[in-house]
């Protein structure tokens, strides 16, 4: 999670949440990274992440400074957008990431105008809450399906699904059977929303150093182990992927070795590795510039945005990128 700076909007329009999610979507491609859940709030953003490769911190790095970056770019402002580094909890697994799901998809809804407030949760858990009528709870899932921002629409079949976001662990954990599970996440939901009330435990989730059981949360505050990666809903989407498997995989296909392709004027098919290296890598600009013999990082980001608008009329470069990206097996 992370929020803007001094309770400051990281959000001023549609156009700024629609790139931020298109940053999101490249969490998976470019660092490995798991992506179960999301929301977008004025002041602050939430995000269910894995990270099978423990690089939590180079994906969130480039993830903020690249949204601030256009932000401030956009406005024509200076400064930081974020109030700090970003914040980071563990999760045991993939059933108290669940909770954490609910939690995320419910934040919107957090305002007084609908009974959601602090105050009129801490009130209901202390038995002083409203009965809830007919129209507050309509009112509430309407905002609740209305709400374009999160993963929710995703996770309860409103909208499909994209490629980049996982679903499906989370899902498990709302019903055994398959063809139930999106009815059963609806109606629990629903069932939160008519209790006037957070039962799950986490209004106090800024404070938090873990989730999961009162052993998990210990064994993290006292430092005595490490979060590993989730014991459920574990999935490995590729193997980690270097910029010398990348050369040496267009080697194969193009029958050219780097060091001569490096040389050849214009040949289009050494800006195909330096695509596929920032794709699969995780590699910054600069690094990919000194892979290709010292090249400064905007002539390295010029080229790219060149082989961008020049692939959907270059089949054969097509072709190429699709026969390297099987070579590399990056999708097991």
């Amino acid at each position: 999670m992370a929020r803007g700076i001094e309770g400051r909007a990281i959000f001023g329009d549609d156009r700024d949440r629609w790139h931020f999610l298109d940053l999101l979507a490249k969490l998976p491609e470019r660092f490995r990274v798991i992506v179960h859940a999301y929301v977008c709030m004025e002041s602050h953003y939430h995000l269910i992440l894995q990270t099978p490769d423990a690089n939590l911190s180079q994906a969130m790095h480039w993830f903020n400074v690249s949204y601030s970056a256009w932000f401030n770019a956009r406005r024509n402002r200076k400064g930081h957008l974020f109030q700090g580094r970003f914040k980071s909890v563990g999760i045991e697994n993939m059933a108290w990431a669940y909770e954490l799901s609910v939690y995320l998809h419910l934040n919107p809804l957090r305002i007084k105008a609908l009974g959601l407030s602090k105050r009129d949760r801490a009130g209901a858990r202390l038995g002083q809450g409203r009965s809830l009528s007919d129209d507050v709870l309509k009112e509430r899932l309407k905002k609740l399906r209305s709400y374009r921002w999160s993963s929710y629409r995703a996770y309860a079949g409103y909208t499909s699904v994209p490629d980049w976001l996982h679903v499906e662990a989370i899902l498990e954990m709302a019903a055994k059977q398959p063809s139930r599970r999106v009815s059963a996440y609806r109606r629990q939901l629903r069932e939160r929303l008519t209790e006037g009330a957070d039962p799950d435990k986490l209004d106090t989730l800024r404070d938090r150093v873990a989730i999961g059981s009162a052993a998990f949360v210990a064994q993290v505050k006292h430092g005595l182990g490490t979060i590993g990666r989730e014991t459920d809903g574990k999935r490995e989407l590729r193997r980690s992927l270097s910029f010398q498997d990348v050369s040496g995989a267009l080697e194969d296909a193009y029958g050219m070795d780097w060091a001569t392709l490096l040389g050849r004027y214009g040949d289009p098919a050494k800006w195909l590795v330096l695509r596929i290296a920032r794709r699969y890598t995780g590699m910054t600009l600069a690094q990919l510039g000194e892979a290709a013999g010292g090249m400064d990082y905007a002539a390295v980001g010029m080229a790219l945005r060149r082989l961008d608008r020049k692939l959907p009329d270059a089949p054969e470069l097509r072709r190429l990128e699709a026969q390297i990206v099987e070579m590399l097996d990056v999708k097991t």
